[in-house]
This record gives structure tokens, C-alpha cells and sequence, in this order.
């Protein structure tokens, strides 16, 4: 028999006394679709809906919300905390500043006398040129005149 020019592993399947593990690509592919594959598939597939499904309903059922289990407060709940702290800080600064009035023999104000003061300041300030909410430099440089300026 002549020499082949394939390179050894190929020669026997080129002769026709091809190993037992050395399959065409005809019958390679045909295995693919055998009757194993299509099990192993279902079972992955089914496995991962099961996996869903259980955390699914844990956290449906489960009491609580996740953000507790790590620690952690939902926005709604920093929202209503942070303004009762600002509540609070208001009633805090208010009543010192009553205190001090009090000390100097002068009338005590209430939190709408703060708010209708600011009020009538923020209606008095020349708008900006530029658009942003606050005073001019004009305005500013008028406000504060220093003594000797």
C-alpha cells in the first residue's frame, strides 16, 4: 500500500481502520441530537425555573423588606427622618433665640414670624441677570458697606 499524505491520526480513517472513538462528522453530527441531550436539558432548564420560583416566593412571603436584613433604611423612611431632625433643629434654634430675646427684655417671635420675615426679605431682593435666586453683587456691595468704605 502506498504511503498516505495525511498526517498520522487521519491515515487510519483515510484506510477505512479507524478507531472505535474516531466517528465521521456525519454520525458526530447526528449525535448531537441523541436521546441524552434532550433530558439534561430539561433538567437544567426545570432546575432554574425551580430556582426561581423558590426565590421568588421567599421574597414574597418573607416578612420584612430586603433592605432591613442588610441595615439599611428605604428613601421614604430618610425623607420622614430627616424631616423630623430639621423639625426639631427649627424648635431647638427658635426657642435659644426666644431665650436670648427674653434675657434682653424683648417680645418672643413664633416660627410664621420667622417665615413671614424671610418671606418679605427673598420679595425685597433685586433678581439676578443671570437667572440664579439670590442677590446681585450690587445688591450685596450695598448691603454690606463697610465703615470707612
Amino acid at each position: 500500500m502506498p504511503p498516505l499524505d495525511f498526517p498520522a491520526p487521519y491515515q487510519a480513517a483515510a484506510i477505512g481502520n479507524a478507531p472505535e472513538n474516531t466517528q465521521s462528522k456525519a454520525k458526530l453530527r447526528s449525535g448531537l441530537d441523541s436521546r441524552f441531550v434532550d433530558p439534561f436539558t430539561v433538567v437544567v432548564v426545570g432546575g432554574l425555573v425551580a430556582l426561581g420560583v423558590v426565590f421568588w416566593l421567599l421574597g414574597r412571603c418573607y416578612p420584612g423588606s430586603g433592605l432591613e436584613q442588610i441595615g439599611q433604611r428605604s428613601a421614604r423612611e430618610l425623607a420622614e427622618r430627616r424631616e423630623a431632625l430639621e423639625a426639631e433643629d427649627l424648635d431647638q434654634m427658635l426657642a435659644a433665640h426666644n431665650a436670648r430675646r427674653r434675657a434682653r427684655g424683648e417680645t418672643e417671635v413664633t416660627a410664621e414670624d420667622v417665615e413671614a420675615r424671610l418671606l418679605r426679605e427673598r420679595s425685597e431682593q433685586v433678581p439676578r441677570p443671570d437667572g440664579v435666586d439670590g442677590p446681585t453683587d450690587a445688591a450685596r456691595s450695598a448691603a454690606h458697606k463697610w465703615p470707612g468704605a
